[in-house]
């Protein structure tokens, strides 16, 4: 899978990459808030003339190869907890850069065929995953500060 990830997804995302600059304001009108549906005529026009830019120059295709991609780890074809480490933080960061052409896309199936189940499922997973680490980290590091302090005694009043 990491060589899917290397030969396949990295390459289409670069070119993908070198098509969308200056066509695009990077802007994010739309802010991600965690979910992946999005109610279309409430979205700006600029926010939606950029996820058509996108879906026009590849968008849709890398999607669709991040949800194979997602369905081999989701299903146990390939080891997800092997795959985590190298590759994660540039899934989820991916993910969240372009929830919102995701969004559109999803808005317009039905329940039964959500568009990006496994990338989703996969993204959940891993961001929260992330998101632990990270909450282990700072904990970790205000433990060493905390045993930095050191020990102090207390002052114990008299007669007690």
């Amino acid at each position: 899978m990491l060589y899917i990830f290397a030969t396949v997804f990295l390459p289409s995302l670069n070119e993908y990459q070198k098509k969308i600059k200056g066509k695009i304001k990077q802007t994010d009108t739309v802010k991600f808030n965690g979910e992946f549906h999005v109610d279309i005529d409430n979205i700006e026009k600029d926010a939606i003339i950029e996820a058509l830019t996108k879906e026009k120059n590849g968008l849709t295709d890398i999607l669709n190869q991040l949800e194979y991609f997602s369905a081999c780890l989701v299903h146990g074809v390939a080891d997800e907890e092997m795959v985590f480490s190298p590759i994660a933080t540039t899934f989820c960061d991916f993910i969240e850069r372009e929830h919102l052409l995701i969004s559109i896309h999803r808005s317009k199936s039905d329940s039964s065929t959500n568009y990006y189940n496994n990338m989703l499922k996969l993204y959940k997973i891993w961001s929260h995953r992330i998101q632990e680490s990270d909450i282990k980290k700072k904990q970790d590091s205000l433990n060493q500060k905390l045993s930095d302090l050191g020990v102090k005694d207390e002052v114990k009043p008299i007669g007690f």
